[in-house]
């Protein structure tokens, strides 16, 4: 359990797979974007004496009179400031099937992408559990041959009393060192 939990929350694959699922799951959450409405708000700041500027200011503002026709203030205007707010809404009404479809395309991609972590964490977690096993075979694999090299030498020891007795031959006592 422990060690499981550490290859989940420290494998640099694994993290790296799920921040890929996040990203996609992020795409998928953007891609709804197409559907709701856009607010735009901008402010604008000018000032100026151009005839021209100021002219088409005082027109925009409501404010032009009948002194504004005075060829003195048409040609000479007095500096004017104008402050613009905009608020601009814009809702999709029809794009060809665009939003629709890279809806579909952000959602198809993020359940790749949150497959591909799990199958990469799974992957993970079976290197771990395989490398733990992997451990345990092999030190049970030590005490078998060393259980087998006891039993060899302990052989190897009777053969050679049993041929200093005269109960076995020369060979039998080579043979079961050789074993060893």
């Amino acid at each position: 359990g422990e060690v499981l939990d550490y290859a989940r929350g420290k494998s640099p694959r694994v993290l790296a797979s799920q921040s890929a699922a996040r990203a996609a799951e992020g795409m998928e959450l953007a891609s709804m974007a197409g559907f709701l409405p856009h607010l735009k708000l901008s402010e604008e700041f000018s000032r100026g004496n151009d005839p021209v500027f100021a002219f088409g200011t005082r027109l925009r503002q409501s404010r032009f009179t009948q002194a504004d026709f005075a060829l003195g203030a048409l040609n000479e205007p007095a500096p004017l400031t104008n402050y613009a707010t905009r608020v601009v809404v814009q809702q999709p009404i029809f794009n060809g099937g665009a939003s629709l479809y890279g809806r579909k395309t952000a959602s198809s991609y993020a359940d790749a992408a949150r497959s591909g972590s799990s199958a990469v964490t799974d992957h993970t977690l079976f290197g771990v559990k395989q490398a733990y096993y992997g451990v345990i075979l092999a030190r049970k694999n030590l005490q078998v041959i060393e259980s087998a090299l006891k039993a060899a030498r302990s052989h190897a020891h009777q053969a050679r009393q049993m041929a200093a007795t005269g109960l076995a031959t020369r060979a039998d006592e080579l043979k079961a060192g050789v074993r060893l």
